[in-house]
């Protein structure tokens, strides 16, 4: 039988035990972030398994037989929302019996709307991101109470080092010349513009899919020439081709800003964090809105 929890940020709708015996739960996470969350939560050694590949696209991503497969055989199965991952409903619904456990981290989390897709990028604001991690705490205290305590104790530690980068962004944006920002790839950042007080222009909409109209370009470009935007920035698995089109009319230079759903292979070989592509972000939209 497939069971689903939905897990609030204290408490679970309802609690199961599960007996692991000595082996290591098994984890398999949808996306970077959760992925990342997860190992932080469950430390080492932890057997945490990231579903989507390095340098795929996570919204567009199909998964093979093989990835079903790895889901089934799973503890628990971590993904992020419908809006994020719109495969997901094809492989919950194939898993049949004895399946996983499975989270839905961000439910409740963010507004949604029958007309329009929800912004699934929680975890771009750091306190949002924060609560992802409480959710996947909570899910592995409930897998594995025998561990509870360390999963605990990891958890509020990774949050310390979330809000520690809460407060470099706060402190970074601060003080700067412009709180304007075009992003020349699908609308990403709205968390993280709300959270510090900064505005998004993006040239896509939330799909990654969907294409700017001429006139959008159009009235772009003169949002950048009227306000003397320097920058103007791509997303690092999106073609930056329009971001170099503004560019090219406006003057301005580009440079990368990282929604981290994924990660490209190569940083995923160097061992590129969450936190790492975090840093980037803030030292690149420092350098675009010109911060003191």
């Amino acid at each position: 039988m497939l069971h689903f929890f939905f897990f609030n940020d204290t408490a679970t709708t309802e609690i199961y035990t599960l007996s692991l015996h000595d082996a290591l739960p098994i984890f398999v996470t949808s996306i970077f972030p959760l992925y990342e969350f997860s190992r932080a939560v469950a430390g080492q050694p932890a057997d945490v398994h990231l579903l989507v590949p390095p340098g795929a696209e996570p919204h567009i991503w199909e998964p093979k037989p093989s990835d079903i497969k790895r889901i089934r055989e799973a503890d628990l199965f971590v993904f992020m929302g419908h809006d994020m991952e719109p495969w997901v409903s094809d492989i919950l619904g194939s898993l049949g019996a004895g399946g996983p456990r499975i989270l839905e981290a961000s439910r409740g989390l963010a507004p949604t709307s029958e007309n329009s897709p929800m912004d699934p990028h929680l975890w771009l604001d750091m306190s949002l991101a924060a609560r992802l991690v409480g959710r996947i705490e909570n899910a592995l205290v409930s897998l594995d109470p025998a561990s509870g305590a360390v999963y605990r104790k990891n958890a509020d530690r990774y949050r310390k080092e979330l809000g520690k980068m809460d407060d470099l962004f706060r402190i970074g944006f601060s003080r700067c010349n412009t709180r304007k920002f075009v992003f020349g790839g699908h609308a990403a950042f709205g968390y993280l513009a709300r959270r510090y007080g900064l505005e998004q222009i993006p040239v896509y909409g939330i799909s990654p899919d969907a294409q700017p109209s001429p006139r959008r370009i159009v009235r772009i470009v003169k949002i950048v020439r009227k306000n003397h935007l320097k920058v103007i920035y791509f997303e690092d698995l999106v073609n930056p081709r329009l971001a170099q089109i503004i560019a090219r009319e406006t003057g301005a230079e580009t440079m990368a800003l990282y929604p981290a759903g994924n990660v490209t292979t190569r940083r995923w070989k160097e061992g590129v964090t969450f936190l790492d592509l975090m840093k980037l972000n803030l030292a690149n939209l420092r350098q675009g809105l010109e911060c003191e």
